[in-house]
């Protein structure tokens, strides 16, 4: 029996109206039953709404699936639009003539079954006519061009219709795990109202939060941000940076504290020129792994055991005193991560050896302060460290810090920042420089390496990186060497002979302005064994 297209569009309302097709009821249910032949395609565990939704979807929008409570595997799944039902229908009648195994019988259901609202033809075709292209496409289809959306573009997309929301609430919106704000003097690039629409979609998803948002003349109207934060981001945020965000000032902080009580790791850069406000961060942030303070506090209220803190950052924090210092440390034996400004530092680094017999990483600003190869004789115990950066040094104890680095075989990652300019160094105060090759020579394990106002020329430049068998980044920033296209090509010749087999190229970050000189980057040959960046996220770039 041929097919015919008018015994699956319509149902015939009745008899006396047979030849009158102005008036039928729309056939957009159809019956489906799952395929329990020999062959069966789908197993009976499969047969779920959510299974036949995913079957069926691509044919068009899919209004409801309703599995039938007095027959097994049996169902009515009911299409937005008639011509969806009827390439299903259309479809699974080419497959059967071509004996295609099909995993579900599928036919019309019956007329009293239909949704019962009457249409007629002239009105239907004026719906389409009116409707805009992109509705004819399928859900696939839209997921895909919504891949291509910014978040501010979805927000957008999600208020235009029921269906756009309901597929980016579903698919699009819960992938956004980072939200950033960057909110500075007058320039706002997020609004209050605009950060309100975006939060309300992407807020229960995000992980990661960096907020900028500097008001200095109106804390109100911080507090209003602040506020829109909390009421919004759930209980997946892990991470978050406050920076110049003022939540130090006047208990802006305790603003956003349910925000605070998921993180497991806070950053604050911030001002806060009261000296008794002081805030407890280990009741406000009971999850923490990582803590960073980049902000004048006395923070007697966090010297206390914590439960889960490993790493520690209180750079440049003026009012931390070395006594609030040392008791925090002797509680906290378990930290693996330390940076610290290196005041007292006889007394701060022999407590530091002491207690943090887990320590791994360890970060020392001596600024206002001097830092000599004489302070490392309890450093020295701390033989596990994989990870040492020294900032602001003097240049007359560089020679000393390197020579006891030197000692320090399992470090993997290196660097030195000296305060002093370049074109203040005086003749005879660059002994340090085969200080640096003989650390090349007798840290095997050495990958990463920075250097950052330390004078160096072009052969301590080539031996280091001669003798540093397993370096894999390198960073020459401002060191007083020209770096051209012959030291590039030295150095390729060096891995060439070194590392031959070698999967990875080094990784060579300079300044911009040196980068603009070198020509030998285009060549493959010295791109195969060293990659050329200006593009740093070292600390202070």
């Amino acid at each position: 029996m041929p097919f015919i297209w008018d015994d699956i569009v319509w149902k015939l309302i009745d008899e006396e109206d047979s030849y009158d097709k102005s008036r039928f009821v729309v056939v957009r249910k159809l019956h489906i039953k799952l395929n329990t032949g020999p062959f069966q395609v789908v197993p009976h565990t499969e047969f779920t709404a959510d299974k036949i939704r995913r079957y069926l979807r691509k044919y068009g929008g899919i209004e409801s699936i309703e599995l039938l409570p007095n027959k097994e595997f049996e169902a009515h799944v009911t299409f937005h639009s008639d011509q969806s039902a009827y390439l299903v229908q259309l479809q699974h009648e080419f497959d059967r003539e071509a004996r295609k195994q099909q995993p579900f019988y599928i036919q019309p259901a019956d007329t009293w079954e239909q949704p019962t609202e009457n249409t007629n033809q002239t009105a239907n075709s004026n719906d389409i006519k009116q409707t805009s292209d992109i509705f004819n496409l399928n859900e696939d289809c839209l997921l895909h061009l919504f891949k291509f959306l910014d978040v501010d573009s979805m927000v957008n997309l999600s208020e235009v219709c029921k269906l756009f929301q309901k597929l980016l609430n579903q698919h699009s919106f819960p992938r956004i795990r980072e939200f950033k704000v960057y909110n500075f003097n007058d320039t706002f690039s997020m609004p209050l109202a605009k950060m309100r629409r975006t939060l309300r979609c992407i807020g229960p998803y995000i992980t990661d939060l960096k907020y900028t948002c500097n008001i200095y003349n109106d804390l109100n109207r911080t507090s209003r941000f602040l506020e829109t934060l909390a009421q919004y981001i759930g209980r997946n945020i892990r991470r978050a940076q406050f920076l110049s965000s003022l939540i130090c000032e006047d208990n802006q902080i305790l603003t956003i504290a349910p925000i605070l009580r998921h993180l497991e790791s806070l950053e604050i850069h911030d001002v806060n020129y009261d000296l008794g406000n002081d805030v407890d961060f280990e009741v406000l942030c009971p999850n923490l792994i990582e803590l960073k303070l980049k902000v004048n506090m006395r923070l007697i209220k966090c010297c206390k055991p914590w439960a889960r803190l490993q790493h520690l950052s209180v750079l440049n924090n003026e009012y931390l005193n070395t006594m609030t210092f040392l008791s925090f440390i002797e509680q906290n034996p378990r930290l693996t991560s330390l940076e610290f400004d290196v005041f007292d530092a006889d007394i701060r680094l022999r407590t530091v050896a002491d207690r943090l017999t887990m320590l791994q990483k360890l970060t020392m600003d001596s600024v206002d302060s001097s830092l000599g190869g004489w302070n490392f004789v309890h450093v020295n115990r701390l033989q596990h460290l994989s990870e040492i950066n020294l900032l602001t040094l003097d240049y007359q104890h560089l020679r000393g810090i390197t020579d006891c680095l030197a000692t320090f075989g399992g470090l993997r990652k290196i660097s030195l920042h000296a305060y002093r300019p370049e074109d203040e160094v005086e003749d005879g105060e660059m002994d340090y420089e085969r200080s640096l090759i003989d650390l090349a020579k007798r840290l095997p394990h050495l990958e990463e390496f920075a250097l950052r106002s330390v004078a160096i020329v072009e052969n301590t430049l080539v031996d280091f990186i001669r003798f540093a068998s397993r370096l894999q980044v390198l960073h020459i920033h401002w060191c007083h060497v020209e770096v051209s296209d012959a030291i590039i090509l030295k150095v390729v010749n060096i891995l060439k002979c070194n590392r031959p087999e070698q999967n990875h190229p080094l990784s060579m970050f300079l300044n911009p302005a040196d980068l603009l000189d070198l020509h030998v980057t285009r060549s493959e040959d010295v791109r195969k064994y060293i990659l050329l960046s200006a593009k740093c996220q070292h600390f202070g770039f």
